[in-house]
């Protein structure tokens, strides 16, 4: 039986979202707009080109034995790039369904770029909780998202929760929208993003107060860390290449 957007996720690695999609994303879409494929214009380009060129150096190839032993190779390679993208979504798709629902704002649409929140809190009371704050550029955004300052439903992951006891060390969070283009899906995520248990507010409403005292630096990369009214707490180094400015 589906359960409702918005009620827990299934458990899985022994830790259970108090809020989630609870659907499965479009394969094709989540692979196309999730910034984890950050050089996806590459792998496409191979995947498509390798198809097409394989194909037509196979036609080729009835009248060139060898030249078929070519185009079968290089059309293997696509179809590799192929199924590493679809084994990619098919393992992400249980992420997406089951992960928390978080939050983000729009920040830029030419530069495609949204600031996220999420709660790091693995349990205490709520008005102790402390909150990630960071920013994630993409290649390209739906053009549902092509608004700055728009209010995004987002569903997350976390990561380590060894070293910071009591919270989780960073958050990876997946716009709603990558997964699916069905707005009554998206109305019933952004309504159980905006009255999530975790935040004694609602999460847009923080993220707000937060960014009227800390606007992002231009090159920051790392993770922000704050507590429930938005005062910043600390910075947590997260970028393999990191620049820790502190917020103005």
């Amino acid at each position: 039986m589906s359960k409702e957007i918005g009620a827990a996720g299934s458990s899985r690695n022994w830790s259970q979202a108090s809020s989630a999609t609870n659907f499965n994303p479009n394969l094709f879409r989540y692979v196309w707009f999730n910034e984890t494929w950050m050089c996806k214009f590459t792998l496409w380009s191979l995947l498509i080109a390798g198809l097409l060129i394989g194909a037509a150096i196979l036609l080729a190839g009835i009248l060139a034995w060898l030249l078929g032993i070519l185009g079968a190779l290089i059309g293997l390679v696509g179809l590799a790039v192929g199924t590493l993208m679809g084994i990619f979504a098919w393992v992400s798709r249980d992420n997406f369904k089951n992960g928390l629902l978080t939050a983000a704002m729009v920040e830029s649409v030419s530069e495609p770029s949204l600031i996220q929140i999420g709660v790091l809190s693995r349990g205490g009371r709520k008005q102790d909780y402390l909150y990630g704050v960071k920013r994630i550029k993409y290649l390209t955004l739906p053009k549902s998202l092509r608004k700055v300052g728009l209010a995004v439903p987002c569903v997350s992951t976390f990561s380590d929760e060894v070293r910071h006891p009591g919270t989780w060390h960073d958050f990876d969070p997946v716009p709603v929208a990558f997964g699916t283009s069905d707005r009554k899906k998206l109305k019933h995520c952004l309504e159980a993003v905006t009255s999530s248990e975790d935040v004694e507010s609602d999460y847009f409403t923080l993220l707000q107060a937060f960014l009227s005292h800390h606007p992002f630096p231009a090159d920051f990369e790392d993770l922000y860390v704050c507590d429930g009214a938005g005062r910043l707490v600390e910075t947590r180094t997260i970028a393999k290449k990191a620049h820790r400015p502190e917020p103005s």
